[in-house]
């Protein structure tokens, strides 16, 4: 694969690997309290969108597969892992290279895995998405 060519799988390092999978599937997880709405492509976001809030990315040292494809992934998530990678590197010029801005988004995946373990598994997930709206709406408006 070139740097050039998005990848097929998007990874987790696998110390987080069991995280995710409680995320996902216990009984108490946020994400199953919604009822089976959500599932991989949304947690992998979520987790983005926390690392980043939280300026926080931990790299992949052992990699696991995070069960996404890219290809599942739209037009509006890919942007925001686009641009995701440009606040981080301050170059325009990394969306040609599809495994550094992916890669980035991994390592902030890791860290918003971490975070919404420890916050989430025994949270109520509309109070949750409640505050991370508001927060997110703060960021905006400044």
């Amino acid at each position: 694969m070139t740097e050039n060519t998005e990848p097929v799988l998007l990874y987790i390092d696998k110390k987080y690997k069991s995280k995710e999978d409680q995320l996902l599937h216990n009984t108490d997880s946020i994400f199953k309290k919604a009822g089976n709405k959500l599932g991989n492509k949304d947690l992998f976001m979520l987790a983005l969108v926390t690392g980043f809030q939280a300026s926080i990315k931990y790299p992949i040292e052992s990699r696991a597969e995070f069960d996404l494809r890219v290809v599942y992934l739209n037009e509006s998530e890919k942007a925001l892992i686009k641009a995701i990678a440009i606040k981080e590197t301050g170059d325009f010029n990394i969306i040609s290279n599809p495994l550094k801005y992916y890669t980035i988004a991994e390592e902030y995946v890791n860290a918003g895995i971490d975070i919404l373990y420890d916050l989430g598994v025994d949270k109520d997930y509309k109070n949750y998405m409640n505050n991370l709206e508001n927060q997110l709406f703060n960021l905006v408006k400044g």
